[in-house]
């Protein structure tokens, strides 16, 4: 799986018009080798800090207990300040608003928001994101 993966669409300008103005950080559900063999390939291994991997942590998404250890990893910063993009509704956002930050559904494939998880904000590509967080 490590061969075969490719940044999304627009990867990487976001990220380099993020970098400098907010700290990037990666939550993932997943196994420490593949997660740190796609980071170093796709070049992003320089963009994020904290990188915190379930497999070293002992919890996934959306157990709460993974968000609170890479806010504490951030350095506690106000949950207002904090946004949790993520694919998957039932991890990744559904965890966000159970830590209490807001959240950003990357809905790239057009599915309907469950009637119980709402997120903060929905976009369906990387340039949408990008003009959400960096208007012009």
């Amino acid at each position: 799986m490590g061969d075969i993966c490719q940044p999304l669409p627009g990867a990487r300008a976001l990220v380099d018009s993020l970098s400098g103005k907010v700290n990037l950080g990666i939550i993932t559900n997943g196994f420490t080798e593949l997660q740190s063999i796609r980071l170093s390939r796709t070049g992003f291994q320089d963009a994020f800090s904290p990188v915190v991997i379930s497999e070293q942590l002992g919890k996934a998404k959306p157990d709460v207990a993974i968000f609170n250890y890479a806010l504490s990893l951030m350095g506690e910063p106000e949950k207002h300040q904090v946004l949790m993009v993520g694919d998957n509704l039932h991890s990744d956002i559904l965890g966000g608003i159970n830590a209490g930050i807001d959240t950003c559904w990357l809905n790239h494939h057009g599915v309907e928001v469950s009637d119980d998880i709402s997120p903060s904000y929905q976009v369906s590509n990387l340039a949408e994101l990008q003009q959400l967080l960096l208007p012009s």
